[in-house]
């Protein structure tokens, strides 16, 4: 029997989710928590996924990398969608669901118990906040990204300019929240979680 589970993320207007029909658990490498940790940690990607409507199973990928991806003949690492695979179009019957809470959207989804969650850059699972994310909220990492971004501005020289523009330069945007996070707290590490923006601003 398949481990059935619903994904869901935070819209403007309320939740948005769908129905994922195999391998619903957390744990690596299979199981979709793992995967929505690993490759699904930027929204557009979370959005994107979501409006693929309802899946068979959850890949890597959202879309594939050459043609010949079907139900019957899903490529290695891409996500299988029913409406997209199995040639039935979007339909009433797998396109994403709607609704003003995660318990409203959650509830209209047929699933084993595992509602994974995205909202404010983060993945929960049954209204947990999973392992492996960073503790500090979306808005403080943004603040960190600013930060950096002039703390660098102020530490460069002619010739940094020079290369910046001769090669070109990778923003604070480019990194990931780990990353971000990491390279912030060398240089202010009396920040904490539990401050949060707050504790940011001198």
């Amino acid at each position: 029997m398949s481990t059935r589970s619903a994904i869901i993320m935070k819209t403007n207007d309320g939740y948005a989710g769908v129905y994922c029909h195999s391998d619903g658990y957390m744990e690596a490498p299979h199981g979709v928590g793992h995967k929505l940790l690993t490759y699904y940690t930027d929204i557009k990607k979370v959005a994107k996924l979501i409006a693929l409507g309802d899946l068979s199973s959850l890949g890597e990928r959202v879309a594939p990398l050459a043609n010949h991806h079907s139900f019957e003949h899903a490529e290695d690492g891409t996500t299988v969608a029913y409406g997209r695979d199995r040639g039935e179009g979007v339909t009433s019957d797998n396109v994403f669901t709607v609704g003003d809470t995660v318990e409203d959207v959650e509830s209209k989804i047929g699933h084993n118990g595992f509602v994974y969650v995205f909202e404010d850059g983060k993945w929960s699972c049954n209204g947990k906040v999973m392992d492996g994310q960073s503790k500090f909220s979306k808005e403080d990492i943004d603040q960190m990204r600013y930060f950096l971004a002039e703390r660098d501005i102020e530490q460069s020289d002619d010739s940094t300019l020079i290369s910046v523009f001769l090669e070109g330069c990778e923003g604070w945007e480019n990194f990931s929240d780990d990353d971000v996070v990491a390279e912030y707290l060398e240089y202010r590490p009396e920040v904490t979680p539990e401050g949060g923006i707050e504790s940011l601003v001198d």
